[in-house]
């Protein structure tokens, strides 16, 4: 539709700017989501596989990590990352068109 220049048949502005601007966003996102999948893979994962123990979730070693300065470090930076993520977007959804 953008390419063929049928885009100029929506006549509400608003609408139309985000149709155009959809790829570049879904690119931004799909990005920001690679990150966000490398640091838990290369970072969180290896961490609780080290230090934790995943035959049994109940074990001193899982119970430590929750107690663990570093271990909640990695958590709440992927948190923030990841509200970092969504926060442009959901801005998107709740702002008012122009």
């Amino acid at each position: 539709m953008i390419s063929s220049g049928d885009i100029n048949l929506i006549q509400n502005n608003t609408l139309r700017k985000y149709l155009v601007s959809w790829k570049d966003v879904l690119t931004n996102y799909s990005e920001r989501v690679n990150i966000d999948i490398t640091l838990c893979s290369n970072t969180i994962e290896p961490y609780i596989i080290n230090h934790g123990n995943l035959l049994n979730l109940k074990s001193k070693e899982n119970f430590k990590l929750v107690e663990d300065r570093i271990f909640i470090n990695m958590l709440v930076r992927q948190q923030y990352f990841n509200n970092d993520i969504s926060a442009p977007y959901k801005m998107r959804l709740v702002s008012k068109p122009t």
